[in-house]
């Protein structure tokens, strides 16, 4: 038996909810991207899209677990976006996602999704920040990123792994509006550490205006510098 709850309020988030014997999944996003709807469509079919695939996975693993005869433990799956800044032609979407599947414990992490409002599409963000971008930004990146884990961590940085520097084009990122001026000033990466029992973080670029000259120009007026 499927039970769901859709909930929507002018100022509360929409969120969706469906719980069986394999999966519970929860989803949900602010109320203020109901006010463009062909985002709203987008995030639903995206919303689809990722719950079809966890009920396959869940499906699979329920048959493996009547095979080899052990216990199937349900699924989650969990999704929660955020406005990171929205302008008028671009609008800038993160989320915090836990998805357990069967193992020791739920696996955390993030996404991200950027908006073209005009376009009616995503936009990936390699389209503003091409790969020259990302490699003149990774130095200022393996910086920033050192003092927000020690700042995160709560001790100062050491020899272990995980301070080394991953390259900046691999991570999971997007522009934010920091100051809320309707502009955005900021790349935002969004970094999940990969222990289940020590939230992620985040690093935050300010954008020079040596930054905005690599955005091209339909999209420049959208974004300042710090």
């Amino acid at each position: 038996m499927m039970l769901l709850a859709l909930v929507a309020f002018a100022s509360a988030d929409v969120a969706v909810s469906h719980h069986n014997a394999l999966i519970e999944f929860n989803y949900s996003w602010p109320a203020a991207v109901e006010a463009s709807p062909a985002l709203s469509r987008a995030l639903r079919a995206r919303m689809a899209a990722e719950e079809r695939q966890a009920m396959i996975n869940a499906r699979a693993q329920q048959a493996q677990a009547r095979r080899e005869g052990f216990e199937f433990a349900p699924h989650s799956f969990e999704t929660a976006w955020r406005i990171e800044g929205r302008g008028a032609r671009l609008i800038s979407l993160s989320a915090e996602t836990s998805s357990f599947t069967g193992g020791g414990h739920a696996e955390p992490g993030y996404e991200v999704f950027l908006w073209d409002r005009r376009a009616a599409r995503p936009l990936d963000i390699h389209r503003l920040f091409p790969a020259r971008a990302m490699a003149a930004l990774n130095p200022r990146f393996c910086t920033a990123r050192v003092a927000a884990l020690s700042a995160h961590l709560g001790e100062p940085p050491g020899d272990d792994p995980q301070w080394a520097c991953p390259l900046l084009i691999e991570q999971t990122m997007g522009p934010a509006d920091a100051d809320a001026d309707g502009r955005f000033d900021t790349l935002r990466i969004f970094i999940s550490r990969g222990y289940f029992d020590t939230e992620g973080y985040t690093v935050d670029l300010p954008l020079t205006v040596r930054d905005l000259a690599w955005i091209p120009g339909i999209y420049r007026d959208g974004f300042e510098a710090r």
